[in-house]
């Protein structure tokens, strides 16, 4: 998924809709494997609407369907959804802060950045 379809999930997970619990299992698949999504999710401020959902404090609605099921199991599938969001963000490697950062233990280096600077 490219970077709008991360901003799009991210703004549904925001503004509460009925539609959230889809936009977590998107967002859930978009992120897998994928830096630039993962990326994008913390530079869109998504992980205040993950841990909100992750904490219980951040319902995930349902609508009634041919399925049935019960308020708890859709919590929990969100729960679920949003722990393996937060573990997908884990798997991701950093980028590294400048271009200079893997030579940060040598002692002269050119001052790039603040951090080489340091």
């Amino acid at each position: 998924m490219c970077g709008t379809g991360v901003e799009l999930m991210c703004i549904i997970l925001k503004q509460k809709r009925l539609s959230r619990a889809g936009a977590l299992k998107a967002l859930d698949f978009s992120t897998t494997r994928q830096p630039a999504a993962c990326e994008r999710l913390v530079d869109m401020g998504g992980l205040k609407s993950l841990f909100a959902i992750f904490m219980g404090r951040g319902r995930v609605k349902r609508v009634a369907g041919p399925k049935g099921g019960d308020e708890a199991t859709d919590q929990q599938a969100a729960e679920e959804r949003a722990v393996s969001v937060i573990a997908n963000l884990m798997m991701v490697p950093l980028s590294p802060l400048c271009e200079h950062e893997p030579q940060l233990a040598d002692k002269q280096r050119p001052p790039c950045c603040e951090l080489c600077r340091a």
